[in-house]
């Protein structure tokens, strides 16, 4: 079996890894991915949200 310690990826820089088990390891990682889905969702509901205003402009004129 791997060391997740080994792994960069799954390096913490606010709590080393030593006194981490592999599930806090990979539940915080779960979360930083899910904030950055989250945030990427919000980016492309906004960039939809533009289009689609300028869409209905377009059409009322």
């Amino acid at each position: 079996m791997m060391d997740i310690r080994s792994n960069p990826q799954t390096r913490q820089p606010d709590q080393t890894t030593e006194n981490m088990s592999s599930f806090d390891l990979l539940k915080k990682k779960h979360e930083k991915e899910m904030n950055d889905l989250y945030l990427r969702l919000q980016e492309l509901l906004e960039e939809f949200k533009m289009c689609h205003y300028f869409k209905d402009d377009r059409e009322v004129r």
